[in-house]
């Protein structure tokens, strides 16, 4: 505790009271200003709980405390707009979020309290320079795709890879759950870690493994089918293909599917149609969001560490935090991935994105990278 005697001063001409000012009192919160800013400091680092034990206040002390920082760091901070925008959501806090990414500079860039088309249209109508941007990467949301035609009209908008094929192996898995229903206890301990072994790519298996799985193909000709459905489909995806050639594959690929395997791979036949143009643009531009998807590992892993955050301390959290912002000309890791490089040798034309160079000097802020998020849960900083 420290007690202060204040004078109080009367103004001559309106008769008014103040008290002596304490330029080392933030009076908002009854503390010293080293206080608050050592609040600031840890309470974005560590739980609420934890700084209010340690400097002896209440918790809903810290909150408020957290709150008025948090406003002024949004003043603060206002990341480059992205050439390849990375749109993708999490389901955190009983509510689906938009995850904004930079996926080219493997950053995170914001997270919004809701993923619906108005919410998203107006953060992605407030970017800066936004016709900078070239590449859309998301997966199947209908509004995502609706923004980016209104706003982003030179934008080329690709399907994320991993929900494409994502969806073949839900499509294996809804023929294995059938098979094994009918069978009696007997039979289904033959299947023994079948969903282990179908849903993993035939060239990750042992040789050993393969052979369990034709044994398996060869008494339940339905799981064959859907298991030879799912990698020969898979195989499209890998190859090094034109659009045009990628879609001569798939509907050779659709042909071919037997009454049991049509039935079951519909949904993704569906899709890929209402999305064709959109999915097809991967293999003119092979960008994925990969990087946005261990990101939602990331914010899970930090949510459930604090738990009972509000959204906007979550979100100050993984944007904020150790102000760990990746900019341009200052690497914070030791090396760079060979992403852009290894996408712009096998985008073909001179016409397409290309990797920019690093220029040293800069200090753009470019977001939070995933590398630096991981190490400051590794180290439990955060």
């Amino acid at each position: 505790m420290i007690h202060v005697d204040r004078r109080r001063v009367r103004c001559r001409v309106c008769g008014g009271i103040t008290l002596q000012p304490l330029p080392d009192m933030a009076e908002a919160h009854m503390m010293t200003r080293r206080l608050v800013a050592m609040v600031e400091r840890d309470g974005l680092q560590r739980t609420f709980s934890e700084v209010a034990r340690e400097i002896g206040v209440h918790e809903r002390t810290v909150r408020r405390i957290i709150a008025d920082h948090i406003r002024w760091l949004e003043g603060q901070h206002r990341f480059e707009t992205p050439r390849w925008l990375g749109l993708d959501e999490i389901h955190i806090i009983r509510r689906s979020r938009a995850v904004i990414a930079n996926v080219e500079e493997r950053c995170m860039v914001d997270m919004l309290a809701t993923r619906q088309k108005q919410a998203v249209g107006a953060y992605v109508q407030g970017m800066a320079n936004r016709d900078r941007i070239e590449l859309v990467c998301m997966d199947m949301w209908a509004p995502y795709r609706d923004v980016a035609r209104e706003l982003l009209p030179r934008a080329q908008v690709v399907v994320d890879k991993f929900h494409v094929v994502r969806m073949a192996t839900a499509a294996l898995e809804t023929v294995r759950k059938r098979i094994r229903s009918d069978l009696s206890t007997k039979r289904r301990l033959r299947l023994k870690d079948d969903r282990f072994l179908l849903l993993r790519r035939a060239r990750d298996l042992a040789p050993q493994q393969l052979d369990r799985i034709a044994g398996w193909t060869d008494e339940f000709p339905d799981l064959g089918a859907a298991w030879n459905a799912k990698e020969g489909f898979c195989n499209i995806w890998d190859s090094r293909l034109t659009p045009a050639q990628a879609k001569a594959e798939f509907a050779a690929w659709g042909s071919s599917l037997g009454p049991s395997a049509v039935e079951a791979f519909q949904p993704l036949l569906t899709a890929l149609h209402n999305w064709e143009a959109e999915a097809f643009a991967y293999f003119r531009h092979p960008v994925t969001n990969a990087y946005t998807e261990a990101l939602n590992g990331v914010i899970r892993v930090v949510n459930r560490v604090g738990r009972g955050y509000s959204f906007d301390v979550l979100r100050a959290k993984m944007l904020f935090a150790h102000g760990q912002h990746n900019r341009r000309g200052v690497p914070l890791s030791r090396e760079r991935p060979e992403f852009g490089e290894r996408v712009a040798g096998f985008l073909g034309s001179g016409d397409q994105p290309r990797h920019p160079p690093m220029r040293i000097g800069e200090a753009v802020e470019l977001g939070v990278p995933l590398s630096v998020l991981a190490d400051l849960i590794d180290r439990e900083a955060i």
